[in-house]
Formats: C-alpha cells, structure tokens, sequence
C-alpha cells in the first residue's frame, strides 16, 4: 500500500488515537454530547488521515456491511431512544476496524499500547485503594466494591502456610481505578497471557507478568483464573482440536448467561452459579425478566436507552455485569447474532496462530461475569480484539 506519509508520521497518528481513546475512558470526561462530539472528531481526524493515503480503497466492498450496520444502529438510536456511550461504542468499533485494517500495529506495539495502558491504570488503582483519590465514578456516584480479609478463606490460607505475603494491603480486597475487584482482576490477566506468550522481551515479560499476576491474586477472585487457564488450555490441546475447543468456548460464554434463567426453579442448580459467578447469576434472571416484558422491537434491536435499574432486596444494580448480556441489552438479538458471527470467524482464523488465539480465548471468558470487557468502559479489550482481527488478516503492519 502507497502511503503519502512516512510510517513513523502515520504510527505516531494511530498511537495518539489509541490512547485519547484509553485515556477518555481513564479520566472520565463527562458522558453526554460534548463526549460524543470529542469522540466524533477524533475518529473523523483519523479516518480522513487514511483517506488521504489510499482514498481509493477506504469504501471497499468489504466495508459496506459494517457502514450499513453502525448507520442502522445510529438510526435505531434516535428511532427508539439514544444512549450517548452506545452511539460512542458504535463508532469507535467503526473508527478502530478501519484504523486496524490499514494500519495494523506489531506485536510490539500492541504490547506497548497494553503495558502502557496497564501502568497507567494501576497507578490510580493504587491511589483509590490507599484512598489518596476517590474511585472513578462513570457517570455515577464513585463507590468502592471491595470485600474484607479477615473471614476470606484463601487469604487465611496462604498467611498460614506461607506468611504475609500481601503485606501491601490493608483489611480489604484490590480494586482497580473504578473502586471494582472485576476491572483490575480481569486487565490483569490480559496482561498476563499477552507478555507472557507474545513479548520476546524477556525483561519486560517478567515485569508485566509479575506484577499483574501479584495485583490479580491481591483480588482474591477465581474469575480470572479461569480465563487464564481457557487460554491456555488452548495453547497446549492437540492441533485437530483447537477449532472444536474455541467455538465451544464461543457457545458456551455467549449463552451462559441463559443458564440460570433456564434453572431459576432449580435451588441447588443456581446456588452453584451464583457461587461461581459472584452472585452474578440472580442478576442475570432479573435483567431477562426486564427483556422478556419488553416490546419485540427492543429484542430484536435493544433497549435503546439507559439499561435498567435492578432491585434485589437493598441492593440496586445499574449493570448486568455480563459483556454479552450487555450486548443484547443494548443492542438487541440481530447485532448480538452478528457479532457472535464475527467471533466465529475470528475463531476459526486464530487456530493457525495458537499464541494469539490463546488470548482471544481468554477475553472470551472473562468477559463472561464482567460488564466491561466487550464495550467502552475499557477499551483495551476492544483494542485487544481488533489488534488480533489485523493479524490474522496477515495485513503489513507498520513498525512502532
């Protein structure tokens, strides 16, 4: 491909696109039109700079499909009701597959973008949990969902066998920036599995394995653990298997949030889940119950709007705390089918490049029991998504 401008120049664009991207969902600038205009410009800039390098190829055949879907999605929006971070995620989808396409980054640039990202995430992590700064809010009042020590069965067990080794902590859980368990655990683990099979650097890969893995287990939490070990299941099954694994596991983590619905009569069933969930299966009932008495307009295209408030007992949830039950929530049955599509696809190209597919293994299942790994509240996973869509593209990446 001709570009007009040198590579350094054009890495230099992308690099600031992604991280005003990852610093817009950092800082928090206020939800509502001046974020969507912010968001609105800076895609603009980004595609008109790929235009100007190969204007003849930006409205390709291959792209038509995607236009159609994000200007349906805008039309449903103002049709049935905007919510202003729906319509940003729409379009930073647009902007990053476009961006991924032309200008895919290596695998070090990608792991530079996450160790980066993760530095910056962990130090105010560790500001809100010294209580130096409050948690991030995102729109609302900022709270801090953390959990006591002191009656926490795998803390008491690894201070009597081998000491205290969370000498850093006071007498509650690590959170991330927000003041959440499930945000720092689930960036943690990212990290975890991307140094750990991509980087070359030694050096850097036990610095981002270390510390990520000692902050994941300062969570206490089984949810990334297991993400990790998807992953890695993948990397090491027999080859003939790998295709067979990964759509499982696509099948599995895009309807597991069905499952307690299907066995809400079932008591013991659904102690299980909620055990293995944190509790994330009651809300799930709840949230179907929200679908279910819905018009049909808003399963087949999403609620279009603020996503519901659960009330379960004293406690009020804003969140289904399920990437893909947020999905459907916001955007109905079509997109979700159309994007579990594009998950099979991805899945399906990944098998010849175990590494990278290991990766994509474990978002999937993170994103299982955690609101925020497939939309914008941290758009690292999505980065993470697009980065691995470029690289089985077997595109020329430019060097950063």
């Amino acid at each position: 491909m001709d570009m007009i401008f040198p590579a350094r120049k054009v890495s230099i664009v992308i690099k600031s696109f992604l991280f005003s991207a990852y610093l817009i969902f950092l800082l928090h600038i206020a939800i509502d039109v001046r974020f969507l205009l912010l968001n609105i410009t800076t895609g603009l800039i980004v595609l008109f700079y790929i235009a100007a390098n190969d204007s003849r190829r930006l409205f390709l055949n291959r792209f038509l499909i995607l236009y159609l879907i994000i200007y349906f999605n805008i039309f449903l929006s103002f049709a049935f009701g905007i919510n202003v971070r729906d319509m940003i995620f729409i379009f930073q989808l647009l902007c990053l597959y476009i961006v991924f396409y032309y200008y895919p980054l290596s695998d070090d640039g990608f792991l530079s973008f996450i160790n980066v990202s993760y530095s910056i995430y962990l130090f105010f992590s560790l500001l809100v949990y010294y209580g130096e700064i409050n948690p991030f809010s995102y729109g609302t009042e900022g709270t801090t969902n953390w959990f006591d020590l002191t009656n926490n069965v795998y803390y008491n067990y690894f201070v009597s066998k081998i000491g205290n080794m969370f000498f850093f902590l006071h007498d509650k859980t690590f959170v991330g920036a927000d003041g959440s368990t499930s945000s720092i655990d689930s960036f943690s683990a990212l990290v975890i599995v991307s140094n750990s099979l991509i980087s070359k650097k030694k050096i850097t890969k036990y610095i981002f394995v270390l510390i990520p893995f000692i902050i994941l287990v300062s969570t206490f939490r089984l949810t990334p653990v297991v993400g990790i070990f998807a992953g890695l299941t993948f990397l090491i099954i027999p080859n003939k298997f790998k295709s067979i694994y990964s759509k499982l596991i696509i099948v599995f983590a895009s309807t597991f949030w069905l499952l307690p619905y299907i066995f809400r009569d079932n008591h013991l069933v659904l102690f299980t889940l909620n055990s293995f969930t944190h509790s994330r299966a009651s809300i799930w009932i709840n949230y179907i119950d929200e679908i279910l008495k819905s018009p049909v307009q808003n399963i087949l295209f999403g609620m279009r709007g603020e996503i519901p408030f659960i009330q379960m007992g004293s406690l009020t949830f804003s969140q289904p705390h399920s990437s893909y039950l947020r999905m459907f929530l916001s955007f109905g049955g079509i997109m979700y089918l159309a994007f579990t599509s594009f998950l099979f696809y991805l899945s399906k190209r990944l098998k010849y490049n175990h590494r990278l597919g290991a990766v994509f293994i474990t978002i999937l299942v993170l994103a299982i029991v955690n609101n925020d790994i497939l939309y914008n509240r941290n758009i690292v996973y999505i980065i993470t998504v697009f980065f691995l869509f470029s690289r089985i593209e077997n595109r020329k990446y430019i060097p950063i």
